[in-house]
């Protein structure tokens, strides 16, 4: 009989981070003995490397990456409803001009209003009409560019390029993408909504950022319970996959309460911005509030046989897989949960 305790695999990019200074004596890790314990414990197995990987591979049908298509099941989690036809994301994104490289930052850095995103959307839509190109805004923070034919594009997500030089990333494939890119740069340099902003202190939407093209993937049923993210694209495999979908928790025993039995993804995103950007003291912030809100309460949950497994991803190619018997191996002591990851 399956057990009826839940089953959880925790996505946590970012937690496998080498950022500056980590190796050093003085570097002022907090305190984690729940995050220490657990993966002490862990039996080790190979894992995704990316967070899209992870979805990918549980949700559908074989899709692998880098060029996930992610546009379509983004598109059905944002609108409920099926892309009419071809489309790629376009992500609004703010390019910065350093004095050797140009470097991107997305949309969680921007703060865009929707009568912005709606304002820029109009002025794409006119300028590109003739071209048969259609840009949407689904929410502020996820534009999607409608394409009259599928096209091929080979570009990385925005989150994997959070303020790293992008002069040798943009975007390329059967379109002339740098052209285009530039064309849409000028359009928006002028706009009402830049101008407005610049005054105001705030950095311009200067860009698009187009991937994610491709049809809407093959779902895979039955792997999974629940999906718990705050990740359009997750949310709209889930979707497709006929699982159910829910929003991050705030915490593990929020998640517990309402969790029933079989396998479940939560997917918590708190460290991998600040990864990403080299942000030492943003990461270990957000790694204190994790360990206080899920890996010391999910600790307990498996000492106390509340969870039947737990299985951690950090993405950094590797699975940490616990178990209500291997939690209590009391001939693999506690250490520091870095020497474990690595």
């Amino acid at each position: 009989m399956a057990s009826r305790r839940p089953e959880l695999i925790l996505l946590v990019p970012g937690l496998a981070a080498e950022l500056p200074g980590m190796e050093a004596p003085g570097f002022p890790w907090p305190e984690t003995p729940g995050l220490d314990r657990l993966l002490s414990r862990a039996r080790q197995a190979p894992g995704p490397s990316h967070p899209y990987d992870a979805v990918f591979g549980l949700l559908t049908d074989g899709v692998q990456g880098p060029d996930w298509p992610a546009a379509a099941p983004s598109y059905l989690a944002d609108t409920g409803r099926e892309p009419p036809g071809p489309l790629l994301r376009a992500d609004p994104v703010h390019l910065r001009a350093d004095p050797v490289r140009l470097r991107l930052f997305d949309a969680s850095a921007l703060a865009i209003r929707a009568e912005e995103a709606e304002a820029l959307a109009c002025a794409f839509n006119e300028a590109f009409d003739a071209e048969g190109l259609r840009l949407e805004t689904a929410c502020p923070e996820r534009w999607y560019l409608h394409l009259p034919s599928p096209e091929r594009i080979e570009a990385q997500a925005p989150r994997d390029l959070l303020g790293r030089p992008v002069d040798d990333c943009l975007p390329r494939g059967s379109r002339a993408w740098a052209p285009f890119l530039n064309e849409i740069q000028m359009l928006f340099h002028a706009h009402e909504v830049n101008r407005r902003r610049e005054a105001e202190g705030r950095p311009v939407i200067n860009s698009l950022w187009p991937w994610g093209g491709g049809e809407m993937p093959q779902p895979r049923a039955g792997v999974l319970a629940g999906v718990w993210t705050d990740d359009a694209i997750a949310r709209g495999l889930a979707i497709l996959a006929g699982v159910t979908e829910s929003p991050t928790p705030v915490d593990a025993e929020a998640w517990r309460a309402t969790a029933g039995e079989g396998r479940h993804l939560v997917w918590l995103d708190g460290l991998a911005a600040a990864a990403g950007q080299g942000h030492v003291e943003s990461w270990l912030a957000a790694l204190s509030t994790l360990e206080e809100t899920w890996f010391k309460p999910l600790s307990g949950m498996l000492g106390r046989g509340r969870l039947a497994s737990l299985k951690l991803w950090s993405c950094n190619s590797k699975s940490h897989e616990i178990t209500m018997i291997t939690y209590w191996n009391v001939f693999k002591p506690s250490r520091h949960f870095s020497r474990n990851l690595r």
